[in-house]
């Protein structure tokens, strides 16, 4: 399975410079539609810049450490190791494990 993961990557590769080209023709196309130029420009800044970062409300509760189980706090701490890796992000996060109280106890 990874090789063919692998192989449709070097197809899309050798096609990007192509794509980039018809994106770049539809942006600068005043005939077409502004929906498709805007597409475009925004695929090409994504390509070459990067999607911008998202800003995120968080709302943090205290929480009371006395509560958890050994197995909640090294979960826990496996979370903080993640947030404070350098450019982590939230898709790095583990899935929570369903609490005590969740699982009928």
């Amino acid at each position: 399975m990874r090789t063919i993961e692998a192989d449709i990557k070097v197809l899309a590769r050798q096609a990007a410079p192509e794509a980039i080209t018809t994106l770049k023709k539809i942006m600068v196309d005043e005939k077409a539609p502004h929906a498709a130029r805007i597409a475009a420009g925004n695929a090409l800044l994504d390509r070459g810049y990067g999607r911008p970062a998202q800003a995120v409300d968080l709302t943090v509760k205290p929480w009371n450490l006395d509560l958890l189980s050994d197995a909640q706090l090294l979960e826990l701490e496996q979370i903080v190791i993640v947030l404070e890796a350098p450019g982590s992000t939230q898709e790095a996060l583990p899935a929570p494990s369903p609490r005590d109280d969740e699982m009928g106890d």
